[in-house]
């Protein structure tokens, strides 16, 4: 895949996490703390995809060659569809699904992958990749931290 279309769809997987988590954050606003998780983390994931959409002006800028880019299209595709699925049932999804979606969207194995495999293919880029990796694990201990002050399991 070339970099810039897979930079694109990272992109596109940050914002719809910051619009879902968003939308979480106006569901469960009654409930400070569960309002204040999901309202840090949408301005995160928003983040990130700023991050992203910056590292991508200055490939371009930079003029440099990438090489292509190993990667599961569908596994992406498949990230893209589930946020889309979750933005849709807001309406009627309890906390606990929403933490346990949340922590999934997080965990998600092609998210992963992609941030991972790419800094061996461009490593220009490997240090965006790290951070953002990195901003997910944060995540992933947020909502499991959260989920144990519930009284959860770390799955819900």
């Amino acid at each position: 895949m070339d970099v810039f279309v897979l930079l694109h769809a990272l992109g596109k997987l940050e914002g719809g996490l910051a619009d879902l988590y968003a939308a979480y954050a106006a569901k469960f606003q009654a409930e400070p703390m569960v309002f204040a998780l999901f309202r840090t983390l949408s301005q995160e994931e928003a983040d990130h995809r700023n991050l992203v959409q910056y590292q991508v002006r200055l490939a371009r800028e930079s003029g440099e060659v990438f090489p292509e880019v190993p990667v599961d299209a569908d596994g992406l595709q498949a990230a893209h569809a589930r946020i889309a699925r979750l933005q849709a049932g807001v309406d009627g999804v309890r906390l606990d699904e929403a933490v346990k979606s949340a922590l999934v969207c997080e965990q998600d194995v092609s998210e992963q992958y992609y941030r991972t495999a790419m800094p061996k293919a461009c490593p220009s880029l490997g240090k965006l990749l790290v951070a953002l990796s990195s901003g997910e694990k944060t995540h992933v201990e947020r909502l499991r931290g959260f989920a144990a002050s519930r009284g959860w399991a770390s799955g819900c």
